[in-house]
């Protein structure tokens, strides 16, 4: 199997799981979304929950079919006209959500809404992803900038590296994930910078339904924001090995890949 064979396989085999996951949050009413206060997860959310459960499906299934666009070609699945449509009412939305409207008229006010500071939620979603999953072998290099923070682990060969994003004007929580090899190669007309030889997924998160962010996050919300990013989490790495199976470095032919 060369580089490009096993970059495919991997979308597929993340796109089914997705197409699981998401079929068993429909029927258990999206359990993982309910933190959103604002912007594109809560409009995400909130747009499913006014569908019957037929929409419902049809509109997951197009927004699957968007963000595994590559699994969804090479499975020869296409956008229905149905599907087409439910997304041109979502994509058509202007609303902010109750709880932006109400720090607007706030702000109108002249009050001021305490959020969490940035390093509190910096510090409480480390500690609580340390805890969980430091028995996965977390690296010991990790790096924590003022807005960001990146914690690499090896799974199947690979590493897994999760980005953290904590925001600028109010405190959040948006994360990702990176699946690339522990090689390195040098940039050719830069030396001084390197990169990974082989980059197998990029922008993972959980099964990639749409932006899952947690936003304005105050106080006694950083606790359970946190918990809910470590759900996702856990669940994602649970399935990992299934995902990466048979698909290691090592088993890639390196004479037909391309970097």
């Amino acid at each position: 199997m060369n580089f490009t064979q096993a970059q495919q396989e991997f979308r597929i085999r993340h796109y089914r799981w997705a197409k699981f996951r998401a079929a068993e949050e429909i029927s258990e009413e999206f359990p993982h979304f309910w933190l959103f206060k604002g912007g594109l997860s809560w409009k995400r959310y909130h747009f499913m929950r006014e569908l019957n459960e037929d929409e419902q499906k049809l509109f997951v299934s197009a927004s699957l079919k968007r963000s595994h666009r590559y699994a969804a070609a090479g499975l020869g699945e296409t956008t229905s006209a149905e599907e087409k449509a439910l997304e041109e009412r979502y994509f058509s939305i202007r609303e902010r959500s109750p709880f932006e409207k109400e720090l607007a008229a706030r702000r109108r006010m002249g009050e001021k809404t305490k959020f969490a500071s940035k390093r509190k939620v910096q510090r409480a979603m480390l500690s609580s992803f340390e805890g969980a999953f430091g028995y996965l072998g977390l690296e010991a290099a990790r790096h924590v900038g003022q807005e960001s923070s990146h914690v690499p682990m090896k799974f199947g060969g690979w590493i897994v590296q999760t980005s953290f994003y904590f925001g600028r004007s109010q405190s959040l929580i948006d994360y990702n994930h990176v699946i690339a090899s522990e090689e390195q190669i040098r940039h050719p007309t830069t030396p001084g910078v390197t990169g990974p030889a082989l980059l197998l997924a990029n922008a993972l998160c959980w099964i990639n339904l749409g932006k899952m962010e947690w936003d304005y996050l105050t106080d006694t919300d950083v606790e359970p924001a946190c918990d809910s990013v470590i759900t996702l989490c856990r669940e994602f790495f649970g399935e990992l090995p299934k995902l990466l199976g048979g698909l290691e470095p090592k088993n890639i032919e390196r004479e037909n890949m391309t970097p």
